[in-house]
């Protein structure tokens, strides 16, 4: 099967046990489900890590989260829970499976549009990103998705879901279609205008080295070369400077310095591992 292709698609979530099936059959899910006699393709060697969930059974239903399907609370985004007067997705009808009543929201940095997921419960939610270890998600806690399309595997309590980030196969009308919800929002919420949408989510050390996402190159030089990319606990937009490994520590960290007096470069600057440093 290929990715779901659809313009208007921002995430098409898949259920991947029992538990999840069952849930995306509830009355409550209507407005969201789509319905397919496939399943995303997840079929490769079992070379992968024994923690990696299987999916066996074909999937029936599909919780499609689309520009033109508006979630209850612009401000927070589509929130996924147990409770039915706060959530847009009920994933379980009490909390026997784990689930809490608002569990975690999967909304958009308005600044690079990236699809991010913040969990908020004390339940940790699980994700397994490609080519990275297991992934847990703490209570306030955000990740940005990736904008390749893929399938990020996502335990929320008893329930495995799989989150696929659909092939833009016309990007420009997706993008058009984004802006254009976006805008709506700001006209159907005003207060959704008065938000700062730079500003940043909790910090989150456990990403390790692989908390940026690159994009593209964006110049290169005698000593170094810079990319633009994604903040993957925030979804914010940043540049990475990669420094050659003929250049001298000194000559970095006299770099590092110069750029720490400059107002527009964020402070502190963050380093990844000498002699690379994120600027």
């Amino acid at each position: 099967m290929e990715f779901t292709t659809s313009s208007k698609t921002i995430l098409a979530i898949w259920p991947a046990n029992p538990h999840a099936s069952e849930a995306f059959k509830l009355d409550h899910n209507k407005a969201f489900i789509a319905r397919s006699s496939e399943e995303p393709r997840r079929r490769k060697k079992r070379a992968q890590r024994d923690t990696t969930p299987k999916y066996d059974t074909p999937a029936q239903e599909q919780i499609l989260l689309r520009t033109d399907v508006y979630p209850r609370d612009l401000t927070k985004g589509w929130c996924f829970g147990s409770n039915s007067s706060r959530c847009d997705v009920l994933l379980d009808r009490d909390n026997s499976r784990g689930v809490s009543g608002v569990h975690f929201e999967i909304n958009h940095n308005w600044k690079s549009f990236a699809v991010l997921i913040t969990n908020r419960s004390r339940n940790a939610l699980e994700m397994f990103l490609p080519n990275q270890d297991r992934d847990q998600i703490q209570e306030g806690e955000t990740r940005a998705l990736l904008k390749a399309p893929c399938i990020i595997p996502l335990n929320v309590g008893l329930l495995r879901l799989m989150l696929e980030v659909p092939e833009r196969k016309d990007s420009a009308a997706y993008d058009q279609n984004l802006r254009e919800y976006y805008e709506k929002a700001i006209t159907a919420l005003p207060l959704l205008g008065q938000l700062d949408v730079q500003q940043r989510s909790n910090y989150t050390p456990a990403v390790k080295n692989h908390r940026y996402m690159e994009e593209k190159q964006l110049g290169r030089g005698s000593h170094a070369m810079v990319f633009s990319a994604i903040d993957g606990s925030t979804g914010d937009i940043v540049a990475i400077k990669y420094f050659y490994d003929s250049v001298p520590k000194e000559n970095i960290a006299r770099e590092v310095q110069i750029l720490k007096r400059l107002n527009h470069v964020r402070a502190p600057l963050d380093p990844l591992d000498l002699p690379s440093l994120t600027i």
